[in-house]
Order: C-alpha cells, then sequence, then structure tokens
C-alpha cells in the first residue's frame, strides 16, 4: 500500500512511534521499539477476546525512514510488516507491506490496513479517533439500522461488511442510504 501525506516525515515516523500517538489510530502500544525490541499491540474493539494482541518483534528500526517488524497474531502464521518514509515534495510518501499472508489474510489485512491509513490521515490532519472505540461504536449504529453484518457469516461477505465498515468509519458513508451503496459495492466487487 502506498499514501502521500502532507505532512513531513517527522510527523509522519511520530504518528507511528509515539505511543499516545499510535493510541489515537492504530491501538494500544506497549514495549521496547527499538532493534530487537518487542512491542505488543492491541488493536481489537474493547469487547474483543482479551488474548488478540499483535506481537512486534522489532527487525529493523531507522528513525524517520524505515520500520520493520515481525508481525504475530494469535492463531495465524509469522508476518513482516515493512514501513517505509520519504521525503515527496513538502510532504511524505508512506509504503506499507505486510507479507506474505495467504489469499484470506491478505483480503482481511488489507481492509484493515486500509482503515486505519485513513485513520492516520485525519489524526495528522489534527482529528481525533476514540482508538477501538470508533469499532464498537459504528458496529452499534449500523446494527440499529438493521446492519448486523452478513448472512450466515460467509468470509466474503465478512469482508464486504468490513470494507462498507472502513468506509463508514473514514467518513465516506454519512447515512444509512451511503452506507447501502458501500455495501453493494463492496458484494459487486466480491462478486467479480
Amino acid at each position: 500500500m502506498e499514501r502521500t501525506y502532507s505532512f513531513d516525515v517527522d510527523d509522519v515516523w511520530h504518528a507511528w512511534t509515539d505511543p499516545e500517538r499510535v493510541a489515537r489510530w492504530l491501538g494500544t502500544a506497549s514495549g521496547e521499539l527499538a532493534e530487537g525490541g518487542v512491542v505488543h499491540l492491541r488493536m481489537s474493539p474493547p469487547d474483543a477476546d482479551p488474548a488478540d494482541i499483535a506481537t512486534l518483534v522489532v527487525l529493523r528500526c531507522d528513525a524517520q525512514r524505515r520500520l520493520t517488524v515481525r508481525w504475530s497474531w494469535p492463531g495465524e502464521p509469522d508476518s513482516i510488516v515493512d514501513l517505509t518514509l520519504a521525503p515527496e515534495g513538502a510532504g511524505t510518501r508512506l509504503v506499507l507491506e505486510h507479507l506474505p499472508l495467504t489469499d484470506g489474510l491478505a483480503t482481511e489485512y488489507g481492509a484493515g490496513w486500509e482503515d486505519f491509513l485513513a485513520k492516520l490521515a485525519t489524526t495528522l490532519a489534527g482529528g481525533e479517533h476514540h482508538g477501538n472505540d470508533d469499532v464498537a461504536r459504528t458496529r452499534l449504529d449500523l446494527a440499529q439500522v438493521g446492519v448486523c453484518g452478513p448472512p450466515n457469516g460467509h468470509a466474503a461477505g465478512w469482508y464486504a461488511y468490513e470494507l462498507a465498515l472502513a468506509g463508514h468509519l473514514g467518513g465516506m458513508a454519512h447515512s444509512e442510504a451511503e452506507w447501502q451503496v458501500d455495501w453493494e459495492l463492496a458484494m459487486a466487487i466480491l462478486r467479480d
């Protein structure tokens, strides 16, 4: 994934590495952010399984340039997350790779990273998120309008639901009708 932000590299780097800033858009982080260090990252909503914590082993940490970690999530094979930052004009180009992933995990993580990178952009611009409470609150909002996820819990349907949810959280959908359009577009993508 690649994004360009209109903020300098130092600001974007600190949004990824300062635990107080990380908590605003990604999750609660604790540990040592240095090569060989271990960081624990809780990205799940507060009502999720308390064991849902990513364990990150820092493989490379070049301040303001690159952060590479071994990503361990309960029940999944380990993977590598590689973040690279580079100046681009007055802003920053961010490249995020999360590999190797199975097709199913790539789909799930892709939707998740899309959502988190949108939250990062809002946070950099001075907007506020309330960490994982946004996800729980949005799921509650969707449930109140009768949208509780796809029928039968089908994996592809859950992906579409998460895509639509990410759009809703990212400010792309502001009404039930707009959310329904996001849902229909996500389902159309899955049918193709």
